[in-house]
């Protein structure tokens, strides 16, 4: 999904609409399954830890990335500006 995102042709709503909905199985998927892999596979003793430390480090990154979204943000369009083809920003820059 993240490639077929990457690789998306400007005027071609519809392979961003594809990988958006790949992407967003794929996150859905991982949601569900690494808590229970990870309550699975943790000794009884360590399991309320091991979830605690699965919640804080997934808060973590999403305050990261949340963080550097904006300065990413601004470094791709200045790229797409200063070597983009038409010098345009486009829309599909940020996904």
């Amino acid at each position: 999904g993240a490639l077929w995102s990457s690789l998306a042709v400007p005027g071609r709503v519809w392979d961003v609409c594809i990988a958006r909905i790949i992407i967003g199985a794929g996150s859905g998927l991982l949601s569900v399954a690494v808590p229970v892999y990870v309550s699975e596979i943790s000794r009884p003793d360590h399991r309320g830890k091991m979830m605690a430390l699965l919640t804080l480090f997934l808060a973590l990154g999403v305050i990261t990335v949340h963080a550097l979204s904006n300065w990413l943000l601004i470094g791709s369009a200045a790229y797409l500006r200063e070597f983009g083809a038409d010098g345009r920003t486009h829309w599909w820059a940020s996904l």
